[in-house]
């Protein structure tokens, strides 16, 4: 299994209501993209200070799985859409049983 995890900091322009339409978006993608085995995502709790403002986590059965995620055009459309909406991006994939 593959997961990967994605942090935003958010434009400090940014609206609450840009922020809601990426999570439909991320739900667009969870449920169009078959390879996705899983995704969650949601804003920080800011619980402590330093962190990111919002998450998303997705699992992959495979690395060709992830790699057919990055490359699916309901991918590419949503990081056209959304992408501008961060001032700072943290990605991570790693391996899990």
């Amino acid at each position: 299994m593959l997961r990967h995890i994605v942090l935003f900091k958010w434009k400090p322009e940014t609206s609450p209501e840009q922020i809601q339409e990426t999570e439909a978006g991320f739900a667009g993608m969870r449920d169009s993209i078959k390879v996705v085995r899983s995704m969650h995502f949601g804003p920080d709790l800011d619980l402590m200070e330093g962190t990111y403002d919002y998450a998303m986590v997705a699992d992959f059965d495979s690395e060709g799985d992830w790699r057919s995620y990055r490359d699916h055009p309901d991918h590419i459309a949503f990081f056209q859409r959304f992408g501008h909406l961060a001032a700072g991006v943290a990605r991570v994939q790693f391996e899990f049983n």
